[in-house]
């Protein structure tokens, strides 16, 4: 083994161990917290409750990621398009001005150079690559990319010179033509498979960079049939004979991907190198295996001096099987961004999950409390004397029969139920506030998800929640501008400009990325809307000439919602009416039936008094009658006896 093979590999195990030690467990956490994935190490003591507490993971953080995402995509590829711009140089403008040349000179040149790397984004779906990239950095802090040139086959159809004739249009045939077009293709990488220097972060200048990848015997073959001069058949042959007895290096963490998957296909491992080496090293190793890559590489006269290289590493041995230098005008390919500003004394970026991930334990395990409680509460337990029984029972169902001992006179002697308190209503006002503390952590309203903000929230809150989250996702943009769109279009422009077969567009420009400016403007024209609207409601005569769905609508659309979601259109309002106007016409025919029956009940009632009054002054009458009956018969009676 060579030493610059030697020092390469102490690179990469220290970049491994370095993350493994520092970073790694916090991307699982963000991975799993994503995927609602339940860590049992760390939801709730060891043991507590097993077989029988819940496991419930909401997807809250989930849903601030994707929506994170979704608005920082909506902001970076307007129309489909990623946001950039080239600007004539200062210098080219000068020197155009002293050469009294039109201002306008480089502008077709410009609109065909933009052209060009448009459709050079185009062919390697750049739209999607950097989609990818969002949410990464959204996920878990960091997104990494790089550009690999690759070729682009172009297919058509023309016309056979020889069959072009007038007077003959039959014979008109045509034959299939391909171009095939090298270009720098958008790449995105998994975090997982990146290993950098973590002192200095970033990839295009630190002390180096590994990308790995798994591939498969076959795929590795293809690099000794192409003819490139970098290719070291010795090595790369040595590592096909013993790709099938060396097992994967289970050293350094794989993507979670694999922890899934039983059988993998591709189990070869690459390492791409990108960084400084010792040019000693370097000249000491391509003295021995590649004498006529010498004179591409600008060695120092010290050999201790650090020199730029590329290497390719395969095996799990990390065995070099391909060397190139790297072009000094265009840098390592390799770019990286942030979500959120670094402080210099952090080893790990910090992204969306990573905001809410305290507070999502704190979700979950109140949620997990309130259904737990749930479930002993709504549940009655029984008490069991077993002395009393004549078999041992483990659960109570529907029809079960119980055999009770011939000494129990009572059935309660031998079973008792009885009930957990529940104590939901204390831990549904905990949630709230848990999911608030999400909302404050997160800086990612509800509003911008889509969901009706609390009726609780004020609208002046609201309007200051929003502007927070503006300024927070102005910074991300940023970022994303800084780190991945102006130096990866700068890149392909300065490929472009030194690429022999590009005959067009070709100036003197500088690149401006510009969705930082795209944000602005979207917040700078809500903040008008919104000044619109508190200028028209302070004056009635104003607002009563504004069309408010259509502003209302606008502002919607401002807010990243949908206003087909949060408006009724014109039938669900004409539903909505209809449907009020018969629920008014049946509660008008109920309270006329409860009226016609309540009066009809006091006519009854009304009747029956009057014929009780009747009968009771009969009786009396009667009963007077027959008291002047008997006192006449007791008089008739005295007199007949005197």
């Amino acid at each position: 083994m060579s030493k610059l093979q030697d020092s390469v590999n102490s690179l990469f195990h220290s970049f491994s161990n370095n993350r493994q030690q520092s970073i790694e467990e916090m991307w699982r956490d963000a991975y799993n917290v994503f995927n609602r994935i339940v860590d049992s190490s760390k939801s709730g003591k060891k043991g507590e409750g097993e077989n029988w507490r819940s496991d419930a993971f909401l997807g809250t953080t989930r849903q601030k990621i994707v929506a994170a995402a979704a608005i920082l995509t909506d902001t970076m590829l307007q129309g489909g398009r990623i946001n950039y711009f080239l600007e004539t140089s200062a210098i080219a403008k000068e020197a155009l001005e002293e050469a009294d040349f039109p201002e306008d000179f480089y502008e077709d040149n410009k609109e065909k150079m933009t052209a060009l790397i448009d459709t050079q984004l185009g062919w390697a779906g750049a739209d999607l690559q950097l989609r990818k990239g969002i949410l990464s950095g959204a996920l878990y802090g960091d997104a990494y990319a790089r550009l690999i040139l690759d070729e682009h086959t172009k297919t058509y159809f023309r016309q056979i010179q020889d069959t072009v004739l007038a007077e003959a249009p039959d014979a008109l045939r045509f034959e299939l033509q391909k171009d095939i077009m090298t270009y720098p293709k958008w790449e995105h990488l998994s975090i997982w498979d990146c290993f950098t220097d973590l002192e200095d972060k970033n990839p295009r200048t630190n002390l180096g960079f590994f990308h790995r990848s798994f591939t498969r015997k076959a795929e590795l073959k293809k690099l000794l049939r192409i003819n490139d001069e970098g290719v070291i058949p010795k090595n790369l042959k040595k590592v096909l004979e013993s790709s099938d007895t060396d097992s994967i290096d289970s050293s350094t963490t794989t993507s979670p991907k694999y922890d899934s998957i039983n059988t993998t296909l591709h189990n070869l491992r690459t390492l791409d190198f990108y960084g400084r080496v010792k040019s000693g090293e370097l000249k000491s190793f391509l003295t021995h295996h590649l004498p006529t890559m010498l004179d591409s590489f600008d060695f120092p006269e010290d050999g201790e001096d650090e020199i730029e290289a590329h290497l390719l590493l395969a095996g799990t041995g990390n065995e070099i099987v391909r060397v190139s230098a790297v072009d000094e005008a265009l840098g390592r390919p390799i770019f990286w961004t942030p979500w959120e500003d670094d402080t210099e004394d952090a080893v790990k970026s910090t992204g969306v999950a990573d905001n809410c991930m305290n507070t999502q334990h704190l979700l979950n395990s109140t949620f997990r409390a309130l259904i737990d409680n749930q479930v002993l509460s709504g549940n009655a337990l029984l008490g069991v004397k077993e002395e009393h029984l004549m078999e041992k029972i483990d659960e109570i169902t529907p029809g079960k029969k119980i055999r009770l001992s011939p000494e129990c006179p009572d059935v309660r002697q031998a079973l008792q139920n009885f009930q957990i308190q529940d104590v939901s209503p204390g831990l549904i006002q905990v949630f709230g506030v848990i999911g608030q503390m999400l909302e404050e952590d997160s800086n990612i309203p509800r509003v911008q998800q889509g969901i009706e903000a609390s009726r609780e929230e004020t609208a002046f809150s609201m309007s200051q929640r929003l502007e927070k989250s503006g300024k927070y996702f102005g910074q991300v943009v940023r970022n994303y501008d800084d780190g991945f769109i102006e130096q990866m279009i700068q890149y392909i422009y300065h490929y472009n400009m030194l690429d022999p077969e590009v005959t067009v567009g070709k100036g003197d420009y500088e690149v401006q990325a510009l969705g930082f400016s795209s944000f602005q403007d979207k917040v700078t024209r809500l903040n008008g809307l919104r000044q619109f609207f508190e200028i028209a409601l302070s004056h009635p005569e104003l607002f009563e000439k504004l069309k408010l769905e259509s502003l209302f609508r606008e502002f919607a659309r401002m807010l990243d919602l949908d206003p087909e979601q949060v408006t009724y259109s014109e039938d669900e309002i004409a539903q909505q009416k209809q449907q009020e106007a018969v629920e008014m016409q049946a509660a008008m025919e109920d309270a006329q039936l409860d009226k016609e029956a309540k009066e009809a009940t006091t006519s009854r009632d009304k009747a029956l008094a009057a014929e009780s009054l009747s009968r009771t002054q009969k009786m009396a009458e009667d009963t007077k009658m027959d008291q002047l009956k008997t006192i006449d018969e007791l008089t008739n009676k005295q007199e007949q006896t005197q």
